[in-house]
């Protein structure tokens, strides 16, 4: 998203929010900074995939 999109989408949800402008970009910001995949923070699928094979067909 453009910097231009997201002041103008920042400003419009503080007004219905009551919130100042800064802290909902902050609010953003933060929110798109937990969202992004960091391979190196997360299982990759093929690590998932094989952990939950051995979970399944291990006897119980």
């Amino acid at each position: 998203m453009k910097t231009a999109n997201i002041k103008k989408l920042s400003l419009e949800i503080a007004e219905i929010l009551g919130k100042s402008n800064a802290n909902c970009r902050q609010i953003f910001r933060r929110a798109k900074k937990s969202m992004e995949f960091d391979p190196k923070k997360h299982l990759s699928i093929l690590m998932a995939e094989s952990t939950v094979k051995k979970v399944c067909t291990s006897p119980s």
